[in-house]
């Protein structure tokens, strides 16, 4: 698995506020210290994409992600405190799971996922404190 930790990688375009993982031929890992942009896209045939947010910066109250996988998987790490919302997500054959059902601290990040899983699956987890 491709850690990118903090910089694009191969598969990873990052444009002025977003960031784009598309894995072709490898896994990718979006993890360690870096910059949240306000919105990411993530899309995966048959590859893996982990997100993890537990030792990014995020300087938005609102961050969302745009989540599309075929037969791969997405999973979303994010840290105690921040809240997470499932908005607008469709499936067919494949799964979204929401662990990540505590409250958002006061000021803290809301990440927003759009979830279309075809027959992956979309798999967002909190750290605990």
């Amino acid at each position: 698995m491709a850690d990118l930790g903090g910089r694009p990688a191969d598969g990873a375009d990052s444009g002025d506020d977003v960031l784009v993982l598309k894995p072709k031929l490898a896994n990718i890992r979006q993890s360690g210290r870096w910059t949240v942009p306000s919105r990411i896209v993530a899309e995966c045939r048959m590859m893996h994409i982990e997100i993890d947010f537990t030792e990014a910066v995020c300087p938005h109250r609102e961050v969302t992600v745009e989540a599309t996988c075929g037969a791969g998987h997405i999973r979303l790490v994010v840290p105690a405190g921040w809240g997470v919302r499932v908005d607008g997500s469709s499936t067919n054959t494949g799964h979204i799971v929401n662990k990540a059902t505590e409250a958002a601290e006061p000021g803290a990040p809301t990440v927003t996922v759009v979830g279309h899983p075809r027959s992956g699956l979309i798999k967002i987890k909190q750290r605990r404190h």
